[in-house]
């Protein structure tokens, strides 16, 4: 793509620092307007003789204006009024020029795995905190210039999906197909759970090695119509495999839809079941070279040397693999083609034990040649009313209806006065910035009364921002005024974009940059709405909507927002 942005003026004052051997003095951003743009911190630390030579250099940059000789702990930088105007004329007009980022990873590849649903059901909200890290991850670096491709794996197999057969079969008449106006997942979805509960309030009983709620009940032994239509469909029963196959596709295509509403895209399905094969022979090398040991009844457990989660169950005694073999197994069987890229793989703490034996067990099976995935992004899990989400406890909170709730909530109808497609796009900027709008490592509690709350929902800090800056009365020619003080804080913040690309790419951490975009909006909304100020908010928003991995609110070359 090439090297298409001006000069970053943090980036040109940090170069001559570190020139002058002052890596301790921190440049930044104020957070509200004043008579400094920037400031410098810890330059009073420095020896006077470096200090000085620094100050001059700076001041002899075309970007700088003045520099304070004030207080020495926290230096003043101004920027020229040309500079200003400069940065101030690319944001007005749409250039990438002030935010560009595109050439911070250039050359890389990597391969971001993330969803990884099982062909049973609807994706609910614990499925969109790990959707909205890993899409906003890819989109991070690929912004920063890295080729990325997104990656799912697909549980296609395994007891939960016998349990959706046989609710399927359950309902009688082979089933039918999902009732006109039924999305084909949520069909799916409701005879799993119907057949779940009958089983659970039949008491039938169930022969487990260690319970791990990971595995969501695959460690257990059943015999149950789930279980013998999991083997009719090993043995390859016709009439079975096509019941499989029907199931399967009417999930993924439903899960399609729901990411598609978010504006998601996978590039590449795995599905564990045409992957078997190189399953069972991972089992067998694991047991075989004694990095798993096999029970006398015949399962694979994996010794971890945590106290606090002694094994993993890999194969069960019936040889059936589990949810921790079949991860092991596609990742191995896809690891000679990877080449030179990187590889993440995005993961709830539920799976930390697995993510904590990564290495060592896929290392065994690389022989010594690159392990993929080579990171684990581990991410709290979700709760709603201090409840977990987990589809084995409860019926969740599904992806489509808070996106439903949400597009005819009072406050989206206000913004988008009847524009459903604005709506739908509002609604996916709203979720996906409520899913990472903290830390991943830490759980996400979340509600509906946050939803619409700017202080503690960046994505919807976001979209009313965006909403704002793109009304039509604002329209027109670029027309920069470097002596606004508003105007000023504007260009100096676009500079912070870059720096904040930077780190989140480094530590694949959203939340700084969605907290930064959100916080810019929460001002541009309190301040006094000039159009030359919206005009440059424009860019700042769609840059980082677009960085986040979120669906423009207004389409690439529009004029003004949709009527």
């Amino acid at each position: 793509m090439g090297n298409r942005g001006a000069e970053n003026v943090l980036d040109a004052v940090q170069a001559v620092l570190d020139g002058h051997g002052l890596d301790g003095v921190r440049v930044s951003v104020p957070h509200h307007p004043g008579r400094r743009d920037l400031s410098l911190f810890g330059l009073g630390q420095a020896s006077p003789d470096d200090a000085e030579s620094a100050v001059r250099e700076l001041q002899a940059l075309d970007s700088i204006e003045s520099v304070s000789t004030g207080k020495r702990e926290k230096v003043g930088v101004r920027l020229s009024s040309g500079c200003v105007a400069e940065l101030g004329e690319m944001l007005e007009s749409g250039e990438e020029g002030a935010v560009w980022t595109g050439d911070l990873l250039a050359g890389r590849e990597v391969l971001v795995n993330f969803c990884d649903p099982n062909a049973t059901k609807a994706l609910h909200i614990g499925h969109l905190r790990n959707i909205a890290i890993g899409n906003a991850v890819a989109a991070i670096l690929r912004s920063c210039g890295a080729q990325v491709t997104t990656q799912s794996q697909v549980g296609d197999v395994g007891r939960s999906v016998g349990e959706a057969m046989a609710g399927y079969e359950q309902r009688g008449d082979g089933g039918g197909s999902p009732p006109r106006g039924e999305k084909s997942d949520h069909f799916v979805g409701s005879c799993y759970s119907d057949y779940v509960m009958s089983v659970e309030a039949a008491g039938r009983g169930a022969e487990g090695l260690a319970s791990d709620p990971a595995l969501s009940r695959e460690d257990e032994e059943r015999d149950d119509l789930a279980s013998e239509l999991i083997e009719r469909w090993r043995d390859g029963d016709p009439e079975t495999v096509a019941v499989w196959r029907k199931i399967r596709d009417w999930v993924v295509d439903g899960h399609e839809q729901t990411l598609g509403r978010l504006n998601v895209s996978i590039d590449r399905l795995l599905f564990e079941s045409e992957y078997l094969g190189e399953i069972d022979a991972v089992g067998d090398r694991l047991v075989e070279t004694e990095v798993a040991t096999e029970t006398p009844g015949g399962a694979a457990l994996y010794p971890t040397g945590d106290p606090s989660y002694p094994q993993l169950v890999l194969r069960r005694p019936d040889g059936h693999s589990t949810q921790y073999l079949r991860y092991l197994g596609l990742w191995n069987a896809i690891r000679p083609n990877m080449g030179s890229a990187e590889s993440i793989q995005v993961m709830g703490d539920e799976w930390l034990s697995l993510a904590r034996s990564n290495d060592r067990l896929l290392g065994c099976l690389a022989e010594g040649e690159e392990i993929h995935p080579s990171q684990c992004l581990v991410h709290g899990m979700v709760a709603v009313e201090n409840q977990v989400v987990k589809s084995s406890l409860a019926a969740p909170w599904l992806a489509d209806e808070l996106l439903d709730e949400i597009a005819v909530h009072p406050e989206v109808e206000r913004e988008t006065q009847g524009d459903r497609q604005l709506a739908e796009r509002i609604s996916a900027i709203t979720v996906l910035g409520m899913f990472i709008a903290d830390s991943p490592e830490k759980r996400l509690s979340i509600s509906r009364e946050a939803l619409f709350n700017p202080a503690s929902n960046p994505g919807w800090a976001l979209a009313l921002g965006a909403r704002a800056a793109w009304d039509r009365r604002f329209d027109g020619a670029p027309d920069p005024l470097p002596s606004d003080r508003d105007y000023r804080f504007l260009v100096a913040q676009s500079q912070v974009h870059r720096r904040l690309m930077q780190r989140s790419a480094a530590e694949l951490n959203p939340v700084h940059l969605v907290r930064f975009h959100a916080h810019l909006c929460q001002w541009f909304l309190q301040s006094e709405q000039t159009p030359r100020l919206a005009r440059a908010m424009r860019t700042m928003t769609s840059s980082g909507i677009a960085s986040l991995g979120m669906p423009p609110l207004v389409d690439a070359g529009a004029v003004g927002q949709p009527a």
